[in-house]
């Protein structure tokens, strides 16, 4: 698993403050730069608005942490990708596999 484990990905969390007019503004600060596995990268179809789209997913695993959550995003070969879910797969405490989709115009 671990030599398989060579794309550079970075996670980051949504430190995002309130802005002047009380709504809530994105900013997202780096919480690590990984190695990880791509799983699998795949498109399947989505309609929005009465139009087909293209939904990008990708399923990264990574050495276990623990700061690490749904709600986060993670950055590979510059795009950006929103983690949809954490799980332990092996439930060993070795590594997570983090599900991911990736955000509109990236």
């Amino acid at each position: 698993m671990i030599g398989k484990m060579r794309h550079r990905i970075t996670i980051e969390r949504n430190d995002g403050a309130t802005d002047t007019g009380g709504g809530q503004a994105e900013s997202w600060v780096l919480v690590a730069a990984v190695w990880a596995q791509i799983e699998q990268f795949q498109s399947s179809p989505a309609g929005h608005a009465g139009r087909a789209a293209e939904r990008f997913s990708l399923r990264a695993t990574i050495r276990h942490r623990t700061d690490v959550k749904a709600g986060m995003r993670l950055t590979h070969a510059g795009e950006i990708y929103r983690i949809r879910s954490v799980a332990d797969s092996e439930q060993r405490g070795r590594f997570l596999m983090l599900s991911c989709e990736r955000e509109a115009g990236t």
